[in-house]
């Protein structure tokens, strides 16, 4: 039988690229105008995300024309109503049992069976309209009305060229979906950047003559921060007189140099926003030459199996989950969960619970003290809807603005909103640095154990497992069950970032990378890459699969 590499063409790539990520501190030089770059750049995506929204509605209704494809378009919106009317009434049953074994999805099953009919026939029907030339210069039409608006957007956004290109990349990402994409709600997170036309080596960034971008290997004090003195970091973010370049400048945490034969083609700074401060980082693209030759096989083998399950045993190993097993034919081991980064996990959860309780409880306290309050108007028309108030945020908000509004009598509850925001805010930094930590933490044992299986093998065999798809929640008239324990685990120990991590290392080094069918045990991964894949690459076609104990696995199971 051909092997497997035979049916895959290896396209060997020029160059290779490389993202390199440092830690900055506050920015030190033109703070200012990086958040204002930063809400600039939100409030663009969000004008494309809505001109996006009237391309679509603009394209449906232009194919609508064809009155074939209208009737489908109604006939399957009456069976997604009549599903979702069904769907409804089967959770309720189920609800009330308290039980997933009561109720009949026979029905809902039907009805998803004709809409995949209906479907199809609209997608036939679809195709034949898009060839009257009516339709055609509809959709023209509507093509250049939507690029026009684009440009008009740009123009009155204010946002720097190397950042509204990111942004603009995002949203033609976004636009090939076939769902339309969601508006982003405001945070604080953020990012600018700078396109390098042509690359720039990474050791000319230290001469400090780009106009785009620099880096001053000079470590100088950072202003108002005590510690070692750090070098600095220079992008430009807008263009003054003559279009004289504006730099903003953060101090850098260069733990590391940049590759000597590399190019920087992008770099981007990154804010993201943890409790009430801003965290931020820099993310330098780069193009490498590729390794010369690729890792010759010489039997060393990794093949990883990843699990998101319980360890059994002791009482003690019970508290361990596996995030996966591995075997190289010398030696085997398994991937645990640090304790540490579940306990800090669960803290972060038991705070945001504390936080919960405490904002019902002085919401509460609130509601009924505003009946007796004589309420200015200003503040009346900002308490509303108080009683409706989710977000703790809204209301530290309010008690923020509260204090340059003060009235008669708003002594008492002032003062206990007072003391639970001042709570609150500590709490809220607590809940958010302990998760920070805990997922850094889980992030650097997996960097760290796929450093070192990287260099040590010559050949990495891991599933093609959809992630994404063991993640969704079964819809009523699903048969497979969800297993809340084994989500739970799932999300303690992230297999994907676990995968992504591996491919990432592996690539690095130059090493071949097999992709085999879920349900594998580690050892029969590595016998099937000794049978099959000695010359694979990457995801090739998987014609002949020897081993029949391949096992179904149930979504959100534990393997």
């Amino acid at each position: 039988m051909e092997s497997l590499a035979a049916a895959s063409k290896i396209i060997p790539t020029p160059l290779k690229t490389s993202v390199y990520r440092y830690g900055l501190l506050d920015p030190t030089i033109n703070g200012k105008l990086v958040d204002e770059q930063i809400l600039a750049a939100h409030r663009y995506q969000n004008k494309l995300i809505e001109l996006e929204h009237a391309r679509r509605r603009d394209r449906d209704e232009a194919i609508a024309l064809d009155p074939t494809v209208a009737e489908f378009n109604s006939r399957v919106a009456a069976q997604e109503a009549a599903l979702e009317t069904e769907r409804c009434a089967l959770s309720a049953q189920r609800s009330k049992a308290r039980s997933r074994d009561v109720g009949d999805p026979a029905k809902a099953t039907e009805i998803i069976a004709s809409l995949k009919v209906l479907r199809g026939e609209r997608k036939s029907a679809v195709k034949n309209a898009l060839e009257r030339p009516d339709i055609k210069a509809a959709l023209a039409s509507a093509s250049k009305k939507h690029k026009s608006s684009v440009r008009e957007a740009r123009g009155i956004c204010g946002v720097f060229w190397g950042t509204y290109l990111q942004v603009e990349a995002a949203m033609e990402a976004a636009a090939r979906s076939p769902t339309p994409p969601r508006f982003r709600r405001w945070t604080g997170d953020g990012s600018v950047s700078v396109q390098l036309q042509k690359g720039i080596a990474a050791s000319a960034l230290a001469k400090c003559q780009d106009r785009r971008v620099r880096l001053s290997p000079l470590a100088t004090s950072v202003p108002g921060r005590g510690g070692k003195p750090l070098p600095r970091l220079m992008l430009r973010v807008g263009s003054g007189h003559k279009r004289h370049p504006v730099f903003a400048e953060w101090p850098i945490i260069f733990h590391r140099p940049l590759p000597e034969n590399g190019i920087v083609k992008w770099v981007k700074v990154v804010r993201r926003r943890v409790a009430a401060h801003g965290k931020w980082s820099v993310h330098f693209t780069i193009q490498t030459p590729p390794p010369i030759q690729p890792k010759e096989l010489d039997g060393s083998v990794l093949a990883i199996n990843l699990r998101w399950a319980r360890k059994p045993g002791s009482d003690e190993a019970e508290r361990t989950i596996v995030a996966a097993d591995w075997c190289d034919g010398k030696n085997s081991g398994e991937i645990h969960i640090d304790r540490a980064v579940i306990g800090m996990k669960r803290k972060a959860d038991d705070i945001l619970s504390i936080r919960v309780k405490n904002f019902d409880r002085i919401k509460e306290q609130f509601v009924a003290a505003k009946v007796s309050l004589p309420l200015p108007e200003e503040h009346k028309e900002r308490l509303l809807n108080l009683h409706a108030w989710r977000a703790a945020g809204k209301l530290a908000a309010h008690q923020i603005w509260w204090r340059t509004h003060r009235f008669d009598g708003d002594s008492e509850i002032f003062g206990k909103i007072e003391v639970w925001r001042v709570q609150d805010k500590h709490l809220w930094e607590w809940e958010a640095n302990a998760r920070r930590k805990a997922l850094a933490r889980r992030h650097d044992s997996y960097r760290v154990f796929a450093a070192q299986m990287s260099r040590s093998h010559q050949a990495l065999v891991i599933e093609k497992l959809n992630i994404a798809n063991l993640a969704k929640i079964p819809k009523p008239e699903e048969e497979r069950k969800h297993n809340e324990g084994a989500s739970s685990q799932r999300f303690d120990t992230s297999p994907s970032e676990l995968r992504s991590t591996l491919l990432n290392a592996f690539r690095r080094e130059g090493a071949r990378i097999l992709e085999v069918p879920a349900g594998m045990s580690s050892a029969e991964m590595l016998a099937y890459f000794r049978e099959w894949g000695g010359d694979a690459v990457v995801s090739p076609p998987v014609r002949s699969l020897r081993f029949n104990r391949v096992r179904k696995i149930p979504t959100d199971s534990a393997p």
